[in-house]
């Protein structure tokens, strides 16, 4: 059987545009002169073909993300059964950890250098504690800064 261009395009709910377009593609017209029809079982089988392979195509690309993303998990379970990985909130406890180190080691710095800053440079110990206590200060807050967003 036989139809014109609308009557394909009714059948398969597209625009006359789309079968014109899918042309090109492979669906073939039975030429009767004076008018593009198309031989409706043959058009139907080139569409369902076509779908078919649109499908298939998806489901290859679908499919192998899935082995990729499934290989990547493996992969961490791997690490971290070899000791390799280690989960962030881990680094986060042990950084955290080292850094209130740090921090409690540069509170007690200015009076411990404050005395040798005083043999040194002959001022007096408030004034060299002073000093000290700025530069420190100013480190602690680049500490306390670690880890937030800028």
């Amino acid at each position: 059987m036989h139809v014109t261009q609308q009557q394909l395009a009714e059948v398969f709910s597209v625009t006359t545009r789309t079968i014109q377009r899918w042309g090109p593609e492979g669906l073939d017209e039975a030429r009767v002169p004076g008018e593009a029809t198309y031989d409706l079982t043959r058009a139907v089988a080139w569409r369902l073909e076509a779908v078919q392979a649109t499908t298939d195509d998806e489901y290859r690309q679908a499919r192998g993300k899935r082995m990729a993303a499934d290989a990547e998990l493996k992969e961490i379970e791997l690490a971290k059964a070899r000791g390799s990985l280690i989960a962030i909130e881990d680094v986060e406890v042990l950084l955290r950890g080292s850094l209130e180190k740090v921090n409690l080691a540069l509170r007690a710095a200015p009076s411990r250098l404050a005395n040798k800053l005083v043999e040194m440079t002959g001022r007096s110990r408030k004034e060299c504690q002073k000093i000290i206590s700025e530069i420190v200060e100013g480190a602690r807050v680049d500490l306390r800064s670690i880890g937030r967003a800028p």
